[in-house]
């Protein structure tokens, strides 16, 4: 198993209880392989926490493999075992045309390396687009727009977000 992952659990145990429940903390599961993933679910477990009750926990350690069977196998397998409300670290176009659709939330930062690469949007004054508002906006229209119709991403829907 990854090293941290059994402080990650448990100390999100601590910040999630009722000691501190004003604090907006998620819970991340994280490992290498199915089987490291499936372990940090048990931690949750041990230490009290039911991930499948979490509005949302964050998927850790993917974001080099996010476009892979392997990632895809390690989300259907934490949604097998009813961890469904998933939030993908760093996962990407390929990413989320592979498995969005089983993504209850994403982030990247690849539309701001590349905003800084390119000339700024013709409405914006600012030397790059790299912190845009508006340029995030067009390239979360894009990726939308890339994923095939037939996968549902209600989350990803412009009136959710």
């Amino acid at each position: 198993m990854v090293a941290g992952t059994a402080g990650t659990a448990l100390g999100w145990g601590c910040l999630g209880s009722p000691l501190a429940p004003d604090l907006p903390f998620d819970p991340v599961v994280q490992g290498w392989q199915v089987d490291d993933y499936l372990a940090c679910v048990d931690l949750y477990a041990a230490a009290g926490v039911d991930l499948a009750a979490a509005p949302v926990v964050g998927l850790g350690s993917v974001c080099r493999r996010q476009a892979t069977d392997e990632a895809a196998e390690i989300v259907d397998t934490l949604h097998s075992v009813g961890v469904g409300r998933l939030h993908g670290f760093g996962v990407k176009i390929l990413g989320l045309r592979r498995c969005g659709q089983r993504l209850a939330s994403a982030d990247s930062m690849a539309w701001s390396i590349t905003a800084r690469y390119r000339p700024p949007l013709p409405e914006c004054t600012h030397v790059t687009c790299s912190n845009c508002a508006r340029f995030a906006l067009a390239w979360r229209d894009d990726v939308i727009a890339s994923i095939p119709p037939h996968e549902p991403l209600s989350l990803f829907d412009r009136e959710a977000a």
